[in-house]
């Protein structure tokens, strides 16, 4: 027995999520990154 499900609608959608999960780790790396970048050029908003 397999841990995969028999529908193949259901890889699709678990497959779609992975990526989706590996796309919001990249977003979230490129913020922090522009953060680091503004706060060295002093562009970075201070109020909040």
């Amino acid at each position: 027995m397999t841990d995969q499900p028999d529908n193949p609608m259901l890889v699709y959608l678990h497959r779609i999520e992975e990526n989706l999960a590996g796309v919001h780790r990249r977003i979230d790396r490129l913020e922090l990154r522009v953060e680091r970048i503004e706060r060295r050029l002093d562009l970075a908003d201070t109020t909040h």
